[in-house]
């Protein structure tokens, strides 16, 4: 796997993660209010809640609450698309330059 893959892979993971908790921003923001603790036990806290994986529920955290309209969701989503139709790519390329096997 090259770093471009690798990178796409990553950034797919945070993207996913971000429009899986725009889907509920109530709840996101219930979440965080919510948990006592600090931001280890949001972190660990919107894992929980929204199934994501230790770098999308950090990735969530971060966010600006700016980014929790319905224009910036439809941004993400097309950039999810865009980054998946990348790895497709990618993917492509690596089967057709894989060896033939020996007949």
């Amino acid at each position: 796997m090259d770093q471009d893959e690798r990178n796409l892979r990553a950034r797919r993971e945070i993207i996913s993660g971000y429009l899986v908790v725009l889907r509920d921003v109530d709840r996101l923001v219930r979440t965080c209010w919510g948990t006592e603790g600090g931001r280890d036990a949001v972190i660990a806290a919107l894992q929980t809640e929204f199934s994501l994986s230790w770098v999308s529920a950090h990735a969530v955290l971060d966010l600006q609450f700016s980014r929790l309209t319905p224009e910036w969701r439809a941004i993400t989503a097309e950039e999810l698309a865009d980054v998946e139709r990348r790895l497709a790519a990618i993917q492509a390329r690596a089967e057709d330059a894989a060896p033939e096997p020996p007949a």
